[in-house]
């Protein structure tokens, strides 16, 4: 539909992993999703892992590029880069849980 036409590229968010290809002499970016990577079960510390990335866009002039930059722990993959510590959001309220749980 837009072959042609004067874009030079697409960028979108987001999947579960970055991808970046060219069709048609543009440049299609997808950035990653970063909540899919967070272990949120313990509710006053989720953890996060190594998989989470963003994208640096690159414009100049008529070159356009994009790089994936991947979260790492001391330079290294490992199974989680670190951890983010939750006092008290004030977005649940356990009694509500509770109630809906005794009722059914």
């Amino acid at each position: 539909m837009i072959g042609g036409s004067n874009v030079k590229a697409i960028f979108a968010g987001h999947v579960h992993s970055p991808t970046s290809f060219i069709r048609g002499n543009i440049l299609n970016v997808t950035g990653d999703s970063t909540a899919y990577h967070i272990d949120c079960r313990n509710p006053h510390r989720h953890y996060y892992n190594d998989t989470i990335s963003y994208n640096i866009i690159n414009i100049d002039g008529d070159s356009i590029g994009s790089h994936i930059v991947y979260l790492l722990k001391n330079g290294e993959l490992s199974e989680y880069v670190g951890q983010i510590k939750i006092h008290n959001t004030g977005f649940i309220n356990a009694s509500v849980f509770k109630s809906l749980a005794k009722n059914g």
